[in-house]
């Protein structure tokens, strides 16, 4: 999803949104970005921390460790950071994790592998801390903050070659139908992996007035590695935040 894809999907839907391409890597243009938006809509309720890469591959250079870190992690707590002078009693943030978060430890070698699954893993582990942590501290403001750790997401990113052969490493070229016993092996649920929540921003949400989402970052401030089109395609949608508002209706 682009910023473009964005605003052609607001259009259809009759939504109000600032959709603004930058890279959350970078603080000042991120903080930049949402004050643009926080003056148009006139105020921060929700913020979706969801930026990630998974850079997978045991051919990856060390770099794939700090690209997974600086994205998956500083992304996110920029995120939160400079969403945090807007937001007042009743507020949410919600931070995307992973199951890989909650199941990889630096010493199992279990989760996504190579320099940058390390990266990744690491990244999401610390994350629920600094969840835990955030939630504690805001909680007497009235400020929520809570973690979704998902599995698998049928996402392009999941859908790739270099995915296909992390879960089956004894095939050759592995297709997404032999893959997926790999997939279903992450949950409890026969199931081999999730949908994401795009459709629901076409929906109205009961009780939301706007939403800011903070999606992806960009590939690899343009240096785009080896690995950017094989595992980073889900990432390179330049979303930086998105503000939705439900109209008088309530639909």
């Amino acid at each position: 999803m682009t910023v473009h894809s964005v605003g052609n999907r607001r259009e259809k839907c009759n939504r109000r949104i600032v959709a603004v391409e930058a890279d959350v890597r970078d603080r000042v243009a991120l903080a930049a970005a949402l004050k643009s938006g926080v003056e148009q809509l006139d105020g921060l309720d929700v913020v979706v921390a969801n930026a990630g890469i998974c850079p997978l591959g045991d051919d990856t250079e060390p770099e794939a460790f700090a690209d997974a870190i600086d994205v998956d992690l500083v992304g996110v707590l920029n995120t939160v950071h400079i969403a945090l002078p807007y937001l007042t009693s009743g507020a949410s943030i919600i931070i995307t994790g992973s199951v890989a978060g909650l199941l990889s430890s630096a010493s199992s070698g279990s989760g996504p592998q190579g320099f940058g699954g390390a990266g990744y893993n690491l990244a999401k582990r610390v994350l629920v801390e600094y969840t835990t942590t955030a939630a504690v501290k805001l909680a007497p403001r009235s400020i929520r903050v809570n973690a979704v750790h998902p599995t698998n997401c049928n996402t392009d990113m999941l859908q790739s070659d270099v995915i296909y052969k992390t879960f089956r490493p004894d095939l050759a070229n592995p297709t997404v139908e032999e893959a997926e016993e790999g997939f279903r092996s992450m949950q409890a649920m026969p199931i081999p992996w999730v949908e994401t929540i795009r459709h629901l921003l076409c929906r109205g949400v009961s009780g939301v007035r706007r939403i800011s989402l903070c999606d992806r970052s960009s590939a690899e401030g343009r240096r785009r590695r080896q690995y950017s089109t094989r595992t980073m395609s889900n990432s390179i949608t330049w979303l930086s935040y998105l503000n939705v508002e439900r109209q008088d209706d309530g639909v």
